[in-house]
């Protein structure tokens, strides 16, 4: 595919015009190992509208928006950079956050109207027989707002240092509300 329409392109849109070429199943496979976008911004906005219809929802919703930011911010390394005990049963924090990876793998694989509440699997790092469950439903078990509040402080250290370069004020803040977050969390459970 060397069109001369090609030339005037961005890279990816060549990219995205070579790979309509592929066929089917290539293509399926390739984007089965790609990550999903960030949509972070898109949903602060809905759930500023929510926010009016159905505030609670609102915040339990932003409440796993945090933790989903926290994650991918590099929390999970720098807990166990700190020595952070991490969630029972896992070896480190990182290895638990290959867990709620793989866990979302498994579950996107899952036809829609599947049931998923009986799925286990084994978990590479050590071998375990692990229910799977989504990243979401971890992470909340987790809870990365209490872990924030009540580690060493070496956490806090790594955390406003590089490469993570956390804002002291923000960190501060998002200690402070951990009881919001357990108290909705609690609030919200079955049972």
């Amino acid at each position: 595919l060397n069109h001369p329409l090609l030339s005037c392109l961005n890279p990816s849109s060549v990219a995205l015009v070579r790979s309509m070429a592929m066929p089917a199943p290539i293509i399926e496979l390739i984007t089965s190992f790609m990550p999903l976008p960030l949509l972070w911004e898109k949903r602060l906005l809905l759930l500023t509208s929510r926010s009016h219809a159905d505030p609670d929802s609102a915040v339990f919703d932003a409440l796993d928006l945090i933790d989903e930011i926290l994650e991918e911010g590099g929390l999970l390394e720098a807990c166990d950079a700190a020595r952070v005990t991490p969630p029972k049963s896992f070896d480190s924090w990182c290895s638990f956050g290959a867990w709620n990876g793989k866990c979302d793998v498994i579950l996107s694989r899952c036809e829609d109207h599947q049931d998923t509440e009986g799925i286990f699997a084994h978990d590479s790092s050590n071998g375990e027989l692990r229910k799977v469950e989504s990243a979401e439903i971890q992470r909340r078990a987790a809870n990365y707002l209490q872990v924030l509040a009540y580690a060493p402080p070496s956490l806090s250290t790594i955390l406003t240092s590089p490469p993570y370069d956390m804002p002291n004020s923000l960190l501060e803040k998002l200690k402070n509300i951990q009881d919001i977050q357990s108290v909705v969390r609690r609030m919200a459970a079955p049972g």
